[in-house]
């Protein structure tokens, strides 16, 4: 992947899919609009533009996310950090991996939902245009091999599962930064549990759904019991 900070990482795909879709959406104009305009071929050029400013807006935040974690993995405020091995952080890493699957199908049926509304706008009563058939199939062939084939191939999602970090303003674990240290989010609650050992965190942040609250439980590694119990006591300000 591109770096160590998945949130960076993350930034950069959104800044490709920003650039991406409106090169696209240039490029389609260049080919299907030329000669013959009708609103079945301009409507995904309209769409891919709007997915560039969404696209471009998503990439500020995560950036501004990710200067977060970098104060994090480079030490600003770290009370604990350790690595796992990969058998320990599988069942972690795999529910990660299951949230953005669900993410991919989210996506891929919201694209299938505004292409069939394009597909409509296909019929006139001269009857099909075909062109507009074939531009919707071209753009939903493209978000299917970006989906499954190009971001696989970036390893995202992937990066650093293994490390964890904890600071006081947040933390890495299996490979997703949790903050509370910003605005709209509050550090819920902060124990250290033995037998097995476990850190668990529950933190709350404001979203456009209402206040969503989030329970982390970290295992421990042996050895480092000692560790993540003064972690614990320093974030919850004991």
């Amino acid at each position: 992947m591109f770096s160590k900070n998945p949130e960076r990482n993350s930034a950069i795909i959104w800044l490709i899919i920003s650039i991406g879709a409106l090169v696209l959406g240039l490029v389609f104009a260049a080919f299907f609009l030329v000669g013959h305009f009708t609103f079945g071929r301009f409507f995904p050029v309209l769409l891919l533009p709007l997915l560039s400013i969404v696209g471009l807006v998503i990439c500020i935040a995560l950036y501004w996310s990710a200067r977060k974690l970098d104060d994090v993995i480079w030490g600003k405020d770290l009370l604990a950090r350790w690595n796992y091995r990969p058998e320990e952080i599988a069942p972690y890493a795999a529910e990660a991996r299951k949230r953005r699957g669900k993410v991919k199908y989210v996506t891929l049926a919201a694209c299938l939902f505004m292409l069939l509304i394009s597909s409509l706008f296909a019929y006139d009563k001269s009857g099909i245009d075909y062109t507009a058939v074939i531009e919707n199939a071209l753009l939903l062939l493209i978000v299917v091999i970006f989906l499954y084939a190009i971001l696989p191939a970036m390893g995202y999602g992937d990066s650093n599962a293994t490390e964890f970090y904890l600071a006081r303003n947040g933390t890495l674990f299996a490979g997703t930064f949790h903050v509370w240290r910003v605005f709209g989010a509050r550090l819920e609650a902060v124990d250290f549990k033995e037998g097995p050992a476990m850190l668990e965190i529950a933190y709350s942040i404001q979203t456009e759904n209402g206040l969503q609250r989030t329970n982390l439980r970290i295992p421990v590694p042996d050895g480092r019991e000692k560790e993540a119990e003064d972690a614990a006591r320093r974030l919850a300000g004991r």
